[in-house]
Formats: structure tokens, sequence, C-alpha cells
């Protein structure tokens, strides 16, 4: 009896190898301890190649739209300034003194637009001047001066760094010191017939003037009126002027040409320094005072000056090229 009980285990033993065995063949048919499914396992962080490319052109997309987007921004806003700038705005409320003679506006309240018109009257009253620093630092891009105006202050409409266009009235006899000082928008502006003079520094530094029209009834225009107005190229001084102040146009580096006066007395201190484009002007025999250092760094000039002048003279002890 007991070799039969051997038998039996031995049976058993054989017929769970046979198991085992079919279980392995079939776990490895499918693949679970395949080389490629365990480097799966191991690389399922790692993108096929289409996948790679197919990123790689959405990341293009995505900078071309981020490169795109400012420009597109760009321009929206420039289009919104043109029409910010086109339309008229609405001033906000004037400050102003009352005077005697009228009435002298001294600010604004608010500034609600890139257009401001001054009016000609305020409380029934005529508006006859601009005061001291009124629009200094002003926004506006155009301001429009009412007829009734004839003086404006000192500083009125200093360093306005959007101002491209000012209208000055025919009633206007002056205009103050350092009134239009570091405009640098201003590309041009017309004196009106009738301003008898312009004050000291009234166009210093407006960098991008190039025409400048002055009235024959101007008398007087002060020290750096015109100073370092550097695409100014031609300058025609009235007759009225006897006298060309200190400074007037040194740094004007864009001047190719001046007329002064016909009845011109004197030059004063470095007038004209700096204009190193400057080419031509003619000195009357009138003139009777020029400072040395007039033309410093003028080195293309040629001035015409009469035969045995002051002027011929001054040209010679100064070497300065000269014609008759």
């Amino acid at each position: 009896m007991t070799p039969k009980k051997k038998s039996n285990v031995s049976v058993i033993i054989s017929a769970a190898a046979i198991v085992l065995v079919i279980a392995f063949v079939a776990l490895a048919g499918s693949g679970v301890f395949s080389k490629n499914k365990l480097d799966d396992k191991k690389d399922t962080g790692k993108k096929t190649e289409a996948e790679a490319q197919e990123d790689a052109e959405d990341e293009g997309e995505d900078a071309a739209e981020a490169e795109e987007k400012p420009a597109k921004e760009e321009a929206a806003d420039a289009q919104a300034d043109e029409e910010e700038e086109a339309a008229e705005a609405e001033p906000g409320e004037f400050t102003y003194n009352v005077t005697d003679d009228g009435v002298e506006i001294t600010g604004m309240a608010s500034e609600e637009g890139k257009s401001i018109v001054i009016p000609d009257e305020i409380d029934g009253k005529p508006v006859t001047s601009i005061g001291e620093g009124a629009f200094r630092g002003s926004k506006a891009v155009s301001i429009t001066i009412p007829d009734s105006v004839t003086v404006i202050g000192n500083l009125a409409f200093r360093e306005c760094p959007n101002l491209k266009e000012i209208t000055i009235p025919a009633s206007c006899v002056s205009i103050g010191d350092h009134a239009f000082n570091k405009c640098t928008a201003l590309t041009s502006i017309t004196l009106p017939e009738g301003l008898k003079s312009i004050g000291i520094g009234a166009l210093y530094q407006c960098k991008n003037l190039t025409s400048l029209t002055l009235p024959d009834s101007l008398e007087t225009i002060g020290a750096r009126a015109i100073f370092s107005c550097k695409k100014l190229t031609e300058l025609v001084i009235p007759d009225g002027v006897k006298a060309i102040s200190d400074y007037l146009c040194a740094d004007c580096s864009g001047l190719t040409s001046v007329t002064l006066p016909s009845a011109a007395e004197s030059i004063g201190k470095q007038a004209f320094k700096g204009c190193s484009s400057l080419e031509s002007i003619e000195i009357p025999e009138s003139v009777t005072s020029i400072s040395k250092d007039s033309f410093k760094g003028c080195d293309k000039l040629t001035a015409k000056v009469a035969a045995g002048s002051y002027a011929e003279d001054f040209c010679k002890t100064n070497e300065i090229a000269f014609e008759n």
C-alpha cells in the first residue's frame, strides 16, 4: 500500500509543474515579460517622432501669435490715438483772473482732450491774456488762442511735449519769456503781423521746428529765443529788429542761411555759435558791433559784406571767409 501513495504524490507534483509551464508560456506570449514592453514602461515619458513634430509646430504657432500680438495691439493703439486726435475734445473748466482789461486765463481745472480751444470771453468779459505758466506741461496736441488775446505770458506753453499746432491771433502783440520753450513736437509756427516782441528763450530747444515766419512788425527778439532749433534751415529777421540778441540761434545746426535786418546795428554774444551748416549771411553796413564769438563753429560760412565796412574788418580780424 505504501508504494501506491507515493505514486499519487508524484502525479500531483507533475500536474502542478505542467500548469506552471503552461501559465509561463501564456504570459510570455502575451508580451508581459518582453523587452519592448519593459522599455515602454521605463520610457513612458518619451514622445514619438510624430508627437514631437506636432508639438514643435504648436510651439511655432504660439511664438508667431506671441510676436504678432504686440504688433496688432500697437496698430490698434495708434489707430485709437489718431481717432482721439481727430476729434476735438471739449476742454475742461478754465481757471482765470478777472482784470480791468478783461480775463486772464491761468490754467485748466482739468484737461479732458487733446485739442484745446480757449474761449474769446468768460462771464461776458473778453479773454485778453494767457497767464504765466497757464498751460505748462499740457499734453494737448493743438491749442487755439482767440482773437481777443493780446499777451501770451512767460512760460505759458512751456514743455508741452505733444503740441503740434498753435494758432496765435493777429491781436497778439507780445510773447513772453520761454513761452514755447521745449515744445519738441512743434514743427512750424506763424507769428502774426502786429507782434512786437518775442521774449527770452521763447522757442528754446523746439528741436523739430522746421519753419518759422517772423512778421515785419517785430521789433525785439530776446536772447536764446531760437536756441537749438536744430531742424530750422532758414531764418529771415525782419527790418524792425535793430539788435541781434545773445545766443539768438546758437546751436541751430541745420541752419544754412540767415537774412539780417537791413538796418541792424549789432550782433550779440554767440548769436550764431555752433551753426555748423551755416553757409551764407549778409551783414549790412549799418552793423557797428559784432561779438568776437558770434560765428564760432560756423566753419562753412562765407559772409557777404560791404567793402571797407566794419563787418569786413571783423571778418579779416577773426579769419572768417567773406566776399563783397
